[in-house]
């Protein structure tokens, strides 16, 4: 399902599946396929593009920049070919025969300088829809707002929880968001004089496209709110979010283990869903004969269960979240 290009506004050649429209501040970025498996984001980018290209929807001022991740991936409906490609933006060296690194080099220069980055995402096991905002824990409070204001309260209210990874466990800080927050504007405070907005969102499990034209509508808004559509663009059209302030739920990932050459097996029906409690000091896997067991004194929750044909010896098997409570955001 490769899409073709557009009419493009920018200076240089654009990379396949990228489009450029518009020019100037603010500069947003809406990037999906980045797993080639998930497809709800796909869908939103499919129908941007015609949005811009076809059906008359202009910006008024600003640069929108809309990409397919890995197309590669996308058209063999596989979450890769050679290596994960939101493990590749480390800034580190890029020169290399592998596809998904060639493709971050490509990517790269896209994600740098954003005022605004929506990375739409899937998950692998069953999951209410959930935004992951990278940063440090110093800022975030303002940085969640931000979020929320721009993107999130414009999402269905089915998605009420925020991830946090302020030690970069996950991926090391080779994730897209992380590497568009660290390319952020130089001395510019971000949109709304505050801060830029990095959203990571992962819609529900990848197999369910039911979300795409709710999270479409929402980019949509998000670019009104930012003044971006021209006289065509979405004016008087509500979009699908709840105007009621929404109970967010905000976790922090504590701890992630990996597979190793003892093998691995989950324990007490455990691995099974996004966000599943893990009692505190409950066995959830075992090791060969070690039990691995959550953190005693406060309840876990297990994040990013992979599925069998994911794992590989020395790469993580799920992550350990802890929730947060109100005055730790």
């Amino acid at each position: 399902m490769r899409l073709c290009r557009g009419l493009l506004a920018t200076a240089r050649p654009l990379p396949s599946d990228v489009w450029q429209f518009g020019a100037g501040r603010p500069r947003v970025a809406v990037l999906e396929g980045v797993h080639g498996n998930e497809i709800t984001g796909v869908e939103v980018v499919k129908a941007l593009v015609e949005d811009f290209t076809h059906k008359g929807l202009g910006i008024r001022e600003g640069q929108l920049t809309v990409a397919i991740g890995n197309p590669l991936a996308v058209a063999q409906n596989t979450r890769y070919i050679e290596e994960d490609l939101n493990r590749c933006f480390d800034g580190k060296s890029l020169e290399t025969s592998e596809l998904e690194k060639k493709r971050a080099a490509a990517l790269s220069p896209y994600l740098e300088g954003l005022d605004v980055l929506l990375d739409l995402h899937a998950t692998n096991k069953p999951s209410t829809p959930f935004a992951r905002l990278p940063g440090p824990i110093e800022g975030r409070r303002q940085r969640f707002q931000v979020a929320e204001d721009l993107f999130l309260s414009s999402l269905p209210t089915s998605c009420q929880t925020v991830l946090w990874d302020p030690h970069e466990l996950i991926a090391g800080g080779s994730m897209t968001d992380e590497f568009a927050l660290r390319h952020a504007p130089d001395g510019w405070d971000g949109w709304d004089g505050s801060y830029g907005s990095y959203i990571c969102l992962e819609s529900g499990q990848a197999s369910d496209r039911s979300s795409v034209d709710a999270i479409y509508l929402a980019v949509l808004q998000c670019l009104r709110k930012l003044q971006m559509l021209g006289p065509l663009g979405f004016e008087g059209r509500p979009g699908p979010g709840d105007k009621k302030p929404r109970a967010w739920r905000h976790f922090e990932i504590m701890e992630k283990f990996s597979l190793d050459h003892r093998g691995f097996e989950w324990t007490n029906g455990h691995g099974e869903y996004n966000f599943q409690v893990v009692p505190a000091g409950h066995v959830y896997g075992r090791k060969g004969q070690v039990e691995l067991r959550a953190p005693e004194g406060k309840e876990s929750y297990m994040v990013f269960p992979k599925v069998r044909n994911l794992w590989a010896e020395g790469r993580p098997l799920g992550w350990l979240a802890r929730k947060l409570e109100p005055e730790e955001l």
